[in-house]
């Protein structure tokens, strides 16, 4: 009784919960994104444990059998002769950036500021007077569709520095 009125709770609350669990029936029933702690990285995973069990299933995501101590994917082939016997973990090459460096706490400044930022306009959206106002409701429109927009890729630059600047 007491666990489905703590599972009701968090499904209800509106803002963000971060949660450690061992319980993957709790992590399924309250969780919407998993942060997956693989070696040497973390990954987001949108959607509950069972998602991210029907990833593994589908080859889309590492599973703890899919990773040998070396860190190579044994499923992977390889049509190259392996050179990696001589190098040494420091010696790999690094891992090419798809976004400008900044710092993990820049991003989530921002993520936070567009968030609240979209929050404010859907109040806006929300209020009966704007609705008097078609040219406002096209204008808040789209700029909910803007922020959400940048949001998306500061989630993309967000992974991008947590898993390559630690």
């Amino acid at each position: 009784m007491a666990r489905d009125s703590l599972e009701r709770s968090l499904r209800e609350f509106d803002g963000t919960i971060l949660f450690v669990s061992h319980d993957r029936y709790f992590v399924n029933r309250v969780a919407d994104h998993l942060m997956v702690v693989e070696p040497g990285r973390f990954r987001v995973i949108e959607g509950n444990y069972e998602t991210y069990q029907l990833l593994i299933r589908g080859g889309l995501a590492a599973g703890p059998a899919a990773t040998k101590s070396d860190g190579k994917d044994p499923k992977q082939k390889s049509s190259k002769p392996e050179k990696r016997d001589s190098q040494s973990a420091e010696e790999k090459p690094a891992k090419k950036r798809r976004f400008s460096y900044r710092k993990v706490t820049d991003l989530e400044q921002e993520i936070l500021e567009r968030e609240t930022r979209i929050e404010e306009l859907h109040t806006l959206l929300s209020q009966p007077e704007t609705h008097r106002d078609g040219d406002r409701v096209r204008a808040l429109k789209t700029e909910i569709t803007q922020q959400q927009e940048a949001l998306e890729s500061l989630y993309a630059h967000w992974e991008e520095a947590v898993e390559l600047n630690w």
